[in-house]
């Protein structure tokens, strides 16, 4: 491979590992959000506990062989089976270790639920001995974009899972059955992409590992060093607190840079706080700096596009006829006053209320999800009946798929969302059905049909109980 190729292939798994990180996490998120809601906090704090035991264990399974591979001047068969044979040895030495003193780390960190969870967890150990290898031939070959498919297929396959069963009352096994899943899952395609099993082979086993030695006993005491500066709060923690609470602190460790107290009190906008914690006090000016910028283009949106769409509705007979009129100078003048006198209404609100710009962050996020999966519904709709669908039989099954998922996903983003600014957001979904059953009238048509009936009923009594909650407290703005 000549200097030009190398660096094309160089960019080219940079960019599939970048996409593959950016894409799981898009993927996977959603489904995160709904386990987290799912699940006790002590199921996450139980597989924490085991997972920091595992995985320095899990160090010493592969000794750095796996990256010794990668680096080496040439790599025959001999060499790949002996390294496999190795790693296998190890890890099956590793296992047999964790699966013993299994009882001695639970009574440490004072958790017996920790004895089954930690020995079921060692079959990752022995996944990883068939993957090691084939892995590394796979990076020696700089075959990023199947490394890429691995890593996604895995996470998603292991997110499902653990979605599924937590669905089915799994507890803390959804978390430990989706992780082996993801690791079979990545297994199996990083073998199918090498194109064969590495077998592994005693032969000439030590003469071969000890050219290997030397480099990966290095790589070994940097991961070792890297694992202890990361992970020294999670292993001292665990032995600290109850599951329940180390099961909090490990979510919120992987989403916070700051200490809490200092989340707890950072002003909005939070990333000025953070950034002035990096790089100092101009952080957080550069920041507000930026904020200002882009809500004046925002405020500048919120002025023209909502005006346009009752402008546009009313000239569609969706809306009453009197936001379809223009000043002399062409301007909707009707829906610009109504649109920015709501617009300035919801600013002045927001000085009242405790997190304001949360509130309208979730409030906003919350309203869109409905339409969303309205929009999704009406698909599904239209496949399910084969409206538009008597001649491409292939089009259909494609579209039949993507709008079930789709379906099922906005379904989703909905129960995660919560009840409470559901509720909130009908307080706007109530009274905004005026303006409709006015049109309706300019045009002497039934405003509802029964069934409408019944869904703006839900609609207001929904706004009404909203309205009664933020009067009563049980819903905080």
């Amino acid at each position: 491979m000549n200097a030009t190729d190398l660096r094309q292939a160089a960019l080219s798994g940079a960019r599939w590992t970048l996409a593959a990180k950016v894409g799981l996490q898009l993927l996977t998120w959603p489904i995160t959000i709904l386990v987290i809601r799912l699940l006790d906090p002590g199921d996450y704090g139980l597989l924490a506990m085991a997972m920091v035991t595992i995985g320095f264990v899990a160090l010493f399974g592969e000794m750095g062989l796996g990256m010794a591979l990668v680096q080496a001047d040439k790599l025959d068969d001999t060499t790949a089976r002996a390294a496999c044979a190795a790693i296998l040895i190890c890890n099956l030495a590793m296992a047999g270790a964790i699966a013993l003193l299994a009882p001695v780390a639970a009574e440490w960190f004072h958790e017996p639920d920790l004895v089954d969870v930690m020995r079921v967890l060692t079959l990752e150990l022995l996944i990883a001995s068939v993957v090691a290898v084939p892995q590394a031939q796979l990076e020696r070959q700089l075959r990023f974009r199947q490394l890429s498919i691995a890593a996604i297929s895995s996470g998603v396959s292991g997110a499902v899972t653990t979605l599924v069963l937590a669905l089915a009352g799994f507890a803390v096994w959804a978390l430990v059955l989706g992780n082996l899943v993801g690791a079979l899952v990545r297994a199996a395609l990083i073998v199918l992409f090498n194109g064969r099993i590495v077998w592994p082979s005693m032969r000439q086993l030590l003469r071969r590992i000890m050219g290997l030695v030397r480099f990966s006993s290095h790589v070994l005491a940097a991961r070792t060093l890297w694992y202890w500066y990361g992970q020294s709060d999670q292993f001292i923690l665990a032995r600290l607190l109850h599951a329940s609470v180390f099961g909090y602190y490990n979510v919120a460790a992987q989403l916070a840079m700051l200490p809490r107290a200092e989340i707890a009190d950072a002003r909005q906008p939070s990333m000025a706080t953070v950034l002035e914690a990096v790089v100092g006090p101009w952080g957080a000016k550069f920041v507000s700096f930026g904020l200002l910028i882009s809500v004046l283009g925002a405020y500048l949106s919120w002025v023209l596009l909502a005006a346009e769409i009752l402008y546009s509705a009313s000239r569609y007979d969706t809306m009453p006829r009197f936001l379809a009129h223009e000043n002399k100078n062409g301007v909707p003048s009707n829906a610009l006053w109504l649109t920015n006198i709501i617009v300035q209404t919801f600013l002045i609100v927001t000085l009242f209320a405790e997190y304001a710009f949360k509130l309208a962050i979730e409030l906003t996020s919350s309203m869109i999800l409905i339409p969303y999966l309205l929009v999704a519904a009406y698909g599904f709709k239209l496949v399910w009946t084969r409206e538009t669908y008597e001649k491409d039989a292939a089009e259909y099954r494609t579209d039949f798929w993507r709008a079930g998922v789709a379906l099922i996903y906005t379904a989703g983003l909905i129960y995660a969302a919560g009840a409470a600014h559901l509720l909130m957001s009908a307080i706007l979904y109530g009274p905004g059905s005026i303006l409709f059953i006015m049109a309706r009238r300019e045009q002497g048509k039934t405003a509802f049909s029964l069934f409408e009936i019944g869904l703006f009923i839900v609609a207001v009594a929904g706004a009404i109980f909203a309205i009664y909650a933020i009067a009563t407290g049980k819903i905080t703005v």
